[in-house]
C-alpha cells in the first residue's frame, strides 16, 4: 500500500506542475514491484505519459483530454525491438482514454493474462499493442480497442510465431471515414494472433478502411462485420497452419467492399453473408486441406452485382451457397476427390448453389474423382455451368 500511495502522489505532483505551464503536460511513472496502481489525468494539449510497470499485477488508469496525446515508454528501447512503448509485465491492466486529435499509444505487455482497454476519440490516432513474451508463454491476454475518427491506424499482436500460446482475445471497433484510400491517409487495422483458441473480432463503421486478421494455429475464430452503410472497405482474414478454425464475414447494406479469406488446414469453416441491399461486393475464398466447409449467402432481392470466387484444394471439402438478386456471379473450383457442392454441405435449408433472381451466373468446376455438384436456378436469363473432370 505504501508503494501505491507514493506512486499516486508522484503522478499527482507531476500533473500539478504540468498544469502550471498549461497545454504541455508530462508525467513519468516508474514502478518496480507487484500490485502497483497509477491513476493519471491530463487536460490540455501535447500531453505525454511515460509508463513503466514491472513484475506483475500492476494497473494504470489514464485519461488524456486535448490534442496530440502520447502514451509511451519512459526508457526508450527497454524491450528488444520495442522502443518507445509503455511497458507492463504479467497480469497487468491498462485503461486508457484519449480524447482529442492525433493521439498515440504504444503498449508492450509482457507474459500472460494482461488486459488493455483503449479508447481514442479524434482524428489521426495510432494504437500499437503487443502482448508478447520473449521465450515465454502468451495466454489469456485481451485487447479491446475503439477508435472514433478518421485516418486511424491500429496494430494488435498477441504471441509470436512458434510459441505455445492460447486463449487470447482481440477486439477492434472502427468508426470513421476516409481510412486507407491513399489520398487522405493510409490507415491500417491489424490483428495478429499465434497459438490456439484465440478470437479476433473487427467491426467497421465507415468507408475506405483496410483491415487484416492473421491467425496461426488451431481452434481459432475470426469475425469481421461491415455494418450498414460502410462501403469501400478491404478485409483480409487468413488462418494458416491449423485445424478447426472458423472465419465469419458479414456485410450489411453496404457497397463495394472486398473480402479475401484464406484457410490452410483441416476441418476449417468459412461463413460469408452479404445481406439485402448490398451491391458490388467481392469475396475471394481459398481453402487448402481436408474436410473444410464453406457457406456463403447473398440475400435479398436488391443485392446486385456481387461476386463470390472460391477455390478448394484437397479431399472431402464441402461448399454451398445462395443468391437472391440480379447480376451476381459465383465461381467455384474444387481440386481433389470426394468434394461436394451441396448435398451434406447444405446450410440455411438450401442445397448446392441456389439462384433466385435474374441474370446471375454460376460456374462450378471439379477436378479429380467422386465429386458431386448441385445447382438450382429459378428466375430469368441465369446461366449455370458444371464441369467435372
Amino acid at each position: 500500500m505504501i508503494m501505491k500511495k507514493l506512486a499516486t502522489l508522484l503522478v499527482a505532483m507531476l500533473f500539478t506542475a504540468g498544469m502550471a505551464f498549461a497545454q504541455s503536460n508530462s508525467a513519468t511513472v516508474d514502478q518496480n514491484g507487484n500490485g502497483n496502481d497509477v491513476v493519471a489525468a491530463q487536460n490540455g494539449s501535447l500531453n505525454d505519459v511515460m509508463l513503466l510497470q514491472q513484475v506483475k499485477d500492476n494497473q494504470a488508469d489514464i485519461v488524456q483530454t486535448g490534442n496530440g496525446n502520447i502514451l509511451q515508454n519512459s526508457i526508450t528501447g527497454s524491450k528488444p525491438g520495442y522502443p518507445g512503448y509503455a511497458v507492463q509485465s504479467a497480469t497487468a491492466l491498462l485503461d486508457l482514454d484519449q480524447v482529442g486529435n492525433g493521439n498515440v499509444v504504444g503498449l508492450f505487455q509482457n507474459n500472460q493474462k494482461n488486459r488493455a482497454t483503449i479508447e481514442q476519440i479524434g482524428d489521426g490516432n495510432t494504437a500499437d499493442v503487443s502482448q508478447v513474451a520473449f521465450g515465454g508463454v502468451v495466454n489469456g491476454n485481451e485487447t479491446d480497442l475503439s477508435q472514433v475518427g478518421n485516418d486511424n491506424m491500429t496494430q494488435v499482436i498477441q504471441g509470436i510465431s512458434g510459441g505455445n500460446h492460447s486463449d487470447n482475445f482481440a477486439t477492434i471497433d472502427i468508426d470513421g471515414d476516409g481510412n486507407g484510400d491513399g489520398s487522405v491517409g493510409d490507415a491500417y487495422m491489424l490483428i495478429e494472433q499465434y497459438g490456439d483458441f484465440n478470437m479476433a473480432n473487427v467491426t467497421v463503421d465507415g468507408d475506405y478502411n483496410d483491415t487484416d486478421v492473421l491467425q496461426n494455429g488451431n481452434d481459432n475464430e475470426a469475425r469481421t462485420d461491415i455494418i450498414n452503410g460502410a462501403s469501400y472497405n478491404a478485409v483480409s482474414m487468413e488462418q494458416t497452419a491449423g485445424d478447426n478454425n472458423k472465419a465469419v464475414y458479414r456485410v450489411g447494406a453496404s457497397d463495394d467492399n472486398d473480402l479475401t479469406l484464406t484457410q490452410t488446414g483441416s476441418q476449417n469453416i468459412s461463413h460469408v453473408q452479404v445481406l439485402s441491399g448490398a451491391d458490388m461486393n467481392t469475396t475471394n475464398i481459398s481453402q487448402v486441406g481436408l474436410n473444410n466447409r464453406g457457406f456463403w449467402l447473398i440475400s435479398g432481392g436488391s443485392s446486385d452485382m456481387n461476386s463470390v470466387t472460391g477455390a478448394t484444394t484437397g479431399d472431402d471439402n464441402k461448399a454451398t451457397g445462395q443468391i437472391s438478386g440480379s447480376d451476381n456471379t459465383v465461381t467455384f473450383t474444387q481440386t481433389g476427390s470426394d468434394n461436394l457442392i451441396g448435398l451434406s454441405g447444405q446450410w440455411n435449408a438450401k442445397d448446392g448453389v441456389v439462384i433466385s433472381g435474374d441474370m446471375n451466373t454460376a460456374t462450378v468446376t471439379q477436378l479429380s474423382d467422386m465429386n458431386s455438384a448441385v445447382v438450382n436456378v429459378s428466375g430469368n436469363n441465369n446461366t449455370a455451368t458444371i464441369t467435372q473432370n
